[in-house]
């Protein structure tokens, strides 16, 4: 009896690691860099499916579920169908859906609590109205370049620099959220700021006719004559 119990565990403990797919781990330090485990603020569990996807899990080194989706190909990394991002305490933070890498669709936003925050659109030829879109970003780009007006003391002391923001073109046609995402200084950022701010031809963007939000990011760049 002893001996067909033991047999009976082996088949049981092969039987088990066979029915397991192996899973990879990958230790990432915060610029999502690959690193060791000593230096790392997240982790990545990659585990490849039945269909030849990559099913991965990013993780705080803490624990806690990060984001989760599947890559088609890892190197490059090309991610493909739903991706989703948490905030630490479990809530969904963000959804966007890829094919082929390319964000397709609504991206949605939810807050700590798991409410829905903002819907948007992040590639222009998504829209309903892209053409039109595309013409007003041209005369936009016009427009900063010909009532950009250099701060002075920045102009005294020859700073020149590009300020990198980004922005959101609301339901109504106007800015919201706007960010800046690389600072020069306090006084270019803000002109730039006001530039944006100040033009007021945009259209409403529309999503499978319905009015919808757009993420924009667009440089603002100084420089002396």
């Amino acid at each position: 009896m002893r001996q067909l119990s033991i047999i009976i565990t082996l088949f049981l403990q092969l039987s088990f690691s066979f029915g397991q797919a192996d899973i990879d781990t990958v230790y990432l330090d915060s610029k999502w860099k690959e690193t060791s485990k000593d230096n790392s603020v997240y982790f990545r569990t990659i585990v490849k499916d039945s269909t030849g996807l990559y099913d991965c899990k990013d993780y705080w080194i803490s624990g806690e579920l990060q984001m989760e989706g599947k890559f088609s190909a890892l190197y490059p990394q090309t991610r493909q169908g739903e991706f989703k991002w948490y905030h630490k305490n479990g809530q969904t933070r963000q959804i966007i859906n890829y094919k082929d890498n390319n964000s397709v669709g609504l991206i949605r936003k939810y807050n700590s609590q798991g409410d829905l925050e903002l819907e948007y659109i992040y590639k222009i030829d998504s829209l309903d109205n892209s053409k039109k879109f595309m013409s007003r970003i041209n005369d936009f780009q016009y427009y900063v370049s010909n009532n950009l007006r250099y701060p002075e003391l920045s102009r005294k002391a020859s700073i020149e620099g590009k300020v990198m923001t980004k922005f959101y073109i609301n339901n109504e046609g106007k800015v919201e959220g706007l960010e800046i995402t690389e600072s020069v200084n306090s006084q270019l950022d803000n002109e730039a700021k006001r530039v944006i701010t100040s033009y007021k031809k945009w259209p409403i963007p529309l999503y499978k006719g319905n009015s919808t939000y757009i993420e924009l990011s667009f440089p603002v760049i100084f420089m002396l004559h």
